[in-house]
């Protein structure tokens, strides 16, 4: 009876480990998925620095904008289009 019991556990136990050892990830899975949000992690930080890049750059072009906008009101002016 208590034999039954026994052997009846060791089954139990040998079919968790089964279900744990398909669903368990390796270290080489790991290494893995760590290779790939490394990658990702990488591609946010370039596209973050191109947005800074970029937002700066159009600061640049806006003032060269604003610049020739007073420089076109000026020549308007004096030559009395305004």
């Amino acid at each position: 009876m208590i034999e039954d019991k026994v052997i009846h556990k060791l089954l139990e136990h040998d079919d968790q480990f089964r279900s744990i050892r398909e669903n368990m990830a390796t270290r080489d899975d790991m290494r893995k998925v760590m290779d790939v949000l490394e990658g990702i992690a990488t591609i946010c930080k370039n596209i973050q620095e191109d947005h800074v890049f970029s937002i700066e750059w159009l600061k640049r072009i806006q003032a060269q904008v604003e610049k020739q906008d007073e420089e076109i009101r000026q020549i308007k002016m004096r030559l009395q289009m305004a």
